[in-house]
């Protein structure tokens, strides 16, 4: 590798570990012909990448987006289905209007059976 494309390392990470460890990697290096620090920088790269809990993990915020996404699909699909129910029963579409004008758009819903079309369709799981 040409020094031009070499990672510039401008931290230092001090850790201890086991005799097994350090015999294990004195193997592995050997094997592979490697620095033993390019070896852990190595188990560390792969550790952060596949860490789902870390906010700033690309893997973690993939996942997370699409299961925001997948629940406001959801949401979408349900209302469109609430749509539906009330253009065909033009006064439960007035009393919705009425009721979501005061804010209470909830109760209307539940008491307008609207829920039921709701419960067909869970929303994603995580």
């Amino acid at each position: 590798m040409s020094n031009e494309n070499q990672p510039i390392y401008d931290h230092r990470l001090t850790t201890g570990i086991t005799a097994q460890m350090n015999a294990r990697l004195d193997t592995l290096a050997n094997i592979r012909k490697q620095a033993k620090a390019e070896l852990v920088r190595e188990a560390i790269r792969f550790w952060l990448d596949h860490q789902e809990d870390a906010a700033m993990s690309r893997q973690f915020f993939t996942k997370s987006f699409q299961r925001r996404m997948d629940y406001l699909d959801w949401q979408l699909e349900v209302l469109m289905q609430m749509l539906t129910v009330l253009a065909k029963k033009p006064e439960l579409l007035e009393l919705a209007i009425r009721e979501a004008l005061k804010g209470h758009l909830t109760v209307v819903l539940q008491n307008g059976g609207l829920r039921r079309s709701a419960q067909n369709r869970k929303p994603p799981e995580d």
